[in-house]
């Protein structure tokens, strides 16, 4: 029944419109149905726009120049009852109907519009133009809202003098130039400082020691003999074991890298062996023994006590440290030394005198350990006492001189 009586009620109201002779023919009326609102609402009220500003409302009934034929109003018509008798079906099978109920809820108004329509929401409160107004912009521009998509806004500096876009350019890169300035060694200047030094100064050794690892580094031969002609004899020769161990280390490793640990530290074996000969001749043992068998195996007597009046033999055993060995033409390594041995009293009286021997010694290896052993006879003239049994060995291919003494004692039998 509410059907039937709403769409009589909308028949009556459009022949309403159609048959009125009163209503200028300049003016719209725009025609606004708004669900889930009571019938004083200003929504529902007629909305009169001017010419000056035409509308573009799909809701507006056209113009006279647009007429509306009889058989769109009544398919229309037709549709909106059919909707309505859906919806009140629907209503009906949930709950019993009630004369109160109000189907303002149930009405879309996108299902029921006269004129032309378009995709989109439509307002459903059409703005009122007055006539003369001027048209008036929307001040923000709004886009249409875009989901699961990216949005970047450009962030643009300006200054309140000309108001125009200005960009900061990107900051200059000083900390490599900075670093590089810092870390980068002054390489001539410090080529020079050691060079001048070593001119300055040619009878230091270090500063020497400095000029010739310096060309060691650029590569060039060494040692440069011509450079450390203002040292002593003993410093020249230290610095050339030293650069020629060092050269003949690099030319090992360059020649094979792989080689065995033994052959890689030989050139270094061989410069400490020369750098001995530079030191000091010294006999670090002397002892008198029953027995010598080789280098450290011997039988010493201890303590080294004699009885009087009787001869007495022994072995004067020492070893010789820093002596001196050299290649002969045989390719054989050669080591001279002499040996001569005094037996002295407390009061420095000489009672006892061995004969200087000369001492040769062949190896086809050079040796690392040397020592010597004599056998001596003491005579039976000793009376009872102290003595000092004093040792001198001298290197004559270095061309110098090792002593060492030993408290000896004469006890009556």
């Amino acid at each position: 029944m509410k059907t039937r009586l709403a769409g009589v009620a909308l028949a009556s109201a459009v022949l309403a419109f159609n048959g009125c002779s009163s209503t200028p023919q300049n003016k719209k009326i725009a025609l606004q149905i708004e669900p889930n609102q009571a019938e004083s609402s200003p929504a529902t009220q007629p909305a009169i726009a001017q010419n000056d500003a035409p509308s573009q409302d799909p809701l507006l009934i056209p113009t006279p120049s647009q007429p509306v034929s009889a058989g769109l109003l009544a398919r229309k018509t037709e549709s909106y009852a059919k909707s309505m008798e859906s919806a009140m079906a629907r209503r009906n099978a949930v709950r019993p109907t009630s004369q109160d109920d109000s189907i303002s809820g149930l009405i879309d108004p996108t299902e029921f519009r006269i004129g032309p329509t378009e995709e989109g929401r439509v307002p459903t409160t059409a703005p009122i133009a007055q006539k003369g107004a001027p048209e008036v912009k929307p001040a923000i521009q709004a886009s249409m809202a875009q989901a699961n998509s990216g949005a970047a806004v450009e962030v643009v500096k300006t200054t309140e003098a000309s108001n125009t876009p200005i960009a900061l350019p990107p900051p200059p890169e000083q900390n490599a130039d900075k670093a590089s300035a810092v870390l980068t060694p002054a390489t001539d200047s410090f080529e020079s400082r050691i060079t001048k030094h070593a001119k300055d100064y040619p009878r230091d050794l270090s500063a020497n020691l400095d000029y010739q690892l310096l060309l060691f580094l650029r590569d060039e031969p060494v040692p440069q003999l011509s450079a450390v002609t203002g040292l002593p004899s003993e410093d020249r020769e230290l610095i050339s074991a030293v650069m020629d161990g060092l050269s003949n280390f690099k030319n090992t490793l360059r020649s094979d890298n792989n080689m065995l640990l033994s052959r890689k530290i030989k050139p270094l074996t061989d410069l400490a062996d020369r750098l001995k000969t530079q030191a000091e001749l010294s006999i670090p043992t002397l002892t008198l023994c029953t027995k010598v068998e080789g280098f450290g195996r011997y039988d010493p007597i201890d303590p080294s006590r004699f009885p009087a009046q009787r001869e007495t033999q022994a072995i004067i055993y020492c070893e010789l440290e820093n002596f001196s060995s050299q290649q002969n033409q045989a390719k054989i390594w050669q080591t001279d030394v002499t040996q001569e041995a005094v037996l002295y009293t407390e009061d420095g009286m000489q009672v006892w005198a061995d004969k200087t021997q000369q001492v040769q010694d062949l190896a086809r290896n050079r040796r690392h350990d040397f020592y010597l052993r004599t056998l001596v006879t003491f005579p039976s003239t000793l009376t009872v006492g102290r003595y000092l049994l004093k040792v001198s060995i001298v290197d004559r291919q270095a061309n110098r001189v090792a002593e060492a003494s030993l408290p000896i004692q004469v006890v009556a039998q």
